[in-house]
């Protein structure tokens, strides 16, 4: 990292960022008027642009100093999330020399994306595609970068989790809910059902887990998920799973987010909580606080509900299993094709 504020060594017009965006141009020129799916995933080459000042300020807590308010002492203190923190990313990026190395040329690299999003906004509007297109702008995960003294992506508070969902629709239907916020839930898997749903296509709920945003865009109220789920199976990431000495199918973390609440539950660790009303930046750490017992105790019985909802007949549809069931309901002749069981 010591070397991210040097330029490439390539002109920009061969970094990997354009030349991603160049081959996306031509695939959709290529499909002429057939329908297409394209997913467009954007990596960045070196770019230097700003300058140490334009760095945001870090979400920090006191470590060890008497400065800082004793809840936000005592925040965060929990084995797994020690553990973490004496990874060496972290320990690199709780110092001020790298991180004024480093940002800067992040925030550069974003700088690109976006120009090259542009060129293919651009190129989609010149061709016609702009107004029959669906575009989804997302990520699969955030960056620490130093906040709460970690360095990389493995720990489940909103810096990593709190990815953008950008969605343009641009059908009609979808201008009752042009250019606003929803503040409802949602998860990367449901952009998935969201494609499948505005190409018309069957749902294939046997197996998706998600849900289609299209209701959502287009001004509908439909009952929607009171939590979301996020994942994480830290077993790969030896120095942490040294240090807890847990056993490699004993690392998983996984966070219920409520509207208000964050909930944290570890594979042999007392969970987290966190109150994202009154503490948005996830500074208190409410997991051993009895004021909160219920609290917790809900959020648990959310991911208990979830666990059991994950979908176990992946092979075969809804629709398949209902044909199935109706032909040996009702005797139909079908089912002298197979082997009768309790037929008497």
């Amino acid at each position: 990292m010591r070397h991210a504020n040097l330029p490439a060594r390539i002109p920009e017009q061969h970094s990997e960022t354009v030349y991603t965006t160049n081959r996306a141009i031509d695939f959709i020129t290529e499909q002429g008027e057939k329908s297409w799916c394209l997913h467009l995933l954007l990596h960045q080459t070196a770019l230097a642009l700003y300058r140490t000042g334009a760095i945001p300020r870090l979400v920090q807590y006191e470590i060890g100093s008497r400065r800082g308010p004793r809840d936000a002492l005592r925040s965060q203190q929990t084995p797994v999330y020690t553990a973490f923190r004496q990874h060496e990313e972290s320990l690199n990026f709780s110092r001020d020399s790298v991180r004024l190395t480093v940002i800067p040329t992040y925030m550069g690299l974003i700088k690109q994306v976006d120009d090259q999003l542009g060129r293919l906004f651009d190129f989609l509007q010149s061709n016609g595609r702009w107004d029959d297109t669906l575009i989804v702008f997302t990520s699969d995960h955030g960056d620490f970068l130093g906040d709460h003294w970690l360095g990389e992506k493995e720990f489940l508070l909103e810096q990593a989790v709190g990815v953008p969902l950008i969605v343009r629709d641009p059908r009609a239907a979808a201008d009752a809910t042009r250019g606003t916020v929803e503040e409802r839930l949602a998860e990367t898997i449901d952009a998935l059902p969201t494609f499948l749903q505005a190409l018309g296509l069957p749902g294939a709920e046997h197996r998706l887990e998600g849900r289609s945003l299209i209701p959502l865009l287009h001004g509908e109220n439909p009952e929607w998920r009171r939590y979301a789920i996020s994942e994480y199976d830290y077993a790969f990431q030896a120095p942490a799973r040294e240090r807890l000495g847990q056993p490699i199918d004993r690392c998983r973390m996984t966070m219920v987010r409520s509207e208000r609440w964050k909930y944290l539950a570890y594979d042999g660790f007392r969970p987290q909580l966190f109150d994202l009303l009154n503490d948005p930046q996830e500074l208190r750490d409410l997991g051993e606080d009895p004021a909160f017992a219920a609290v917790r105790e809900e959020h648990a019985g959310y991911l208990f509900e979830w666990v059991r909802g994950l979908k176990r007949r992946t092979t075969i549809s809804h629709q398949e299993i209902d044909w199935r069931g109706q032909r040996f309901r009702y005797g139909e002749p079908e089912t002298e094709k197979v082997v009768q069981i309790g037929v008497w």
